[in-house]
């Protein structure tokens, strides 16, 4: 079946998709409609500013052999120096990226409602963090990187040691509640397409280059800009959260990749199955996956119930829809081995019009 058009992040949840949705009293199939229009005229302009949609799929979809990494900083430290800690911060980070990393990047105060123990469970979670002096979460700037190798990461903590008001980085490639806590307080500003980055702008539909309102320093990059509510819908990193850590918050800042009918569902009417060809094809084929994994007697029903509970919590990527309206996807399903590192798998999903029931088609 051919694909006709295929998307790498969204969040549908979006304001305006919401507002205008109830204004023109759209059916379901209208939303689908106008988030499929809205991301042609965002190919359109991404290709007239020479910037392929495509290629910015690493950088938009969490990858089994790339991680995440959170920057850490003192704001009090950098806003002595540099009056905006944002501002003051980049001016360290940006020279450090690789000039064709593609990369989304989310920064922003670490806000908790746990303000000082939060600070407290960093401090014995992670003991290579410098936190002296810092009282609060909220003194503490973040800046998330998504797509890196881990050569990348270690070369970006390493030119930053010594910088002022750096307290360190943590690798935030697995699930972890200092994860959870980052998904639904950091902002995304920016996405760096090779030595391109770009921003939105609220004002027109139009696309702009050499327009960045931001509080970076880009220096002599290139920057270039779209309409808000296409940056906000497309080019937006999800930072996978989970389901039940203990510093989750705020949950209606979680990103869904499902239209807004089905976001607004029950879990309980949202399902997974599994036909017993293609469960008996996937443990014979992918023997060696499910071996890795630590699942080697894993059965159909609990590789349904851990795909489910990554659906119920919106965490689909690689949006793909056929022509009979049949919509392909993926999710991540990570899994902690008994004196081994997590293994994550990444798990194609198919959805069928007018189904409540995702049906696995392959994992790896």
């Amino acid at each position: 079946m051919k694909t006709l058009r295929r998307m790498h992040t969204l969040s549908t949840d979006h304001v305006y998709v919401e507002a205008i949705s109830e204004y023109e009293r759209w059916t379901p199939a209208g939303e689908r409609a106008e988030i499929w229009r809205n991301l042609d005229l965002l190919v359109v302009q991404l290709d007239s500013l020479d910037i392929t949609y495509n290629d910015l799929r690493n950088a938009l979809c969490p990858r089994q052999d790339k991680r995440e990494a959170c920057l850490m900083f003192d704001s009090e430290a950098l806003a002595k120096t540099y009056g905006d800690y944002a501002y003051g911060a980049s001016n360290f980070i940006v020279p450090l990226l690789p000039t064709q990393l593609n990369t989304a990047i989310r920064h922003g105060d670490l806000i908790s409602e746990n303000r000082r123990g939060d600070v407290g469970y960093l401090a014995s979670t992670y003991p290579h963090l410098r936190l002296d002096g810092v009282g609060a979460t909220e003194q503490i700037y973040c800046v998330h990187l998504s797509n890196l190798s881990p050569g990348t990461r270690d070369a970006i903590e390493l030119g930053l040691r010594g910088t002022p008001g750096f307290i360190g980085v943590v690798d935030t490639t697995l699930q972890s509640p200092i994860k959870n806590l980052i998904s639904g307080t950091l902002s995304a500003n920016l996405l760096k397409a090779g030595s391109t980055y770009i921003s939105a702008h609220y004002d027109e539909i139009e696309p702009k280059e050499g327009v960045y309102e931001g509080n970076w320093d880009l220096g002599t990059a290139r920057t270039v800009s779209v309409f808000e509510v296409l940056f906000g819908q497309y080019l937006v990193y999800k930072i996978q959260r989970s389901s039940d850590g203990a510093l989750s918050r705020n949950e209606a800042l979680i990103l869904t990749s499902l239209d807004a009918s089905y976001s607004r569902k029950t879990s309980s009417k949202i399902d997974v199955s599994i036909t017993d060809s293609k469960f008996d094809y996937l443990t014979s084929a992918k023997g060696v996956n499910l071996e890795n994994m630590g699942l080697g007697h894993l059965t159909s029903d609990q590789l349904c119930s851990l795909v489910l509970d990554k659906v119920r919590h919106h965490y689909l990527y690689g949006l793909r829809l056929l022509e009979n309206g049949d919509l392909l996807c993926s999710t991540l399903i990570e899994l902690e081995r008994a004196g081994s590192s997590s293994y994550r798998a990444e798990v194609g999903l198919r959805l069928e019009p007018d189904d409540d029931t995702f049906h696995i088609t392959t994992f790896y």
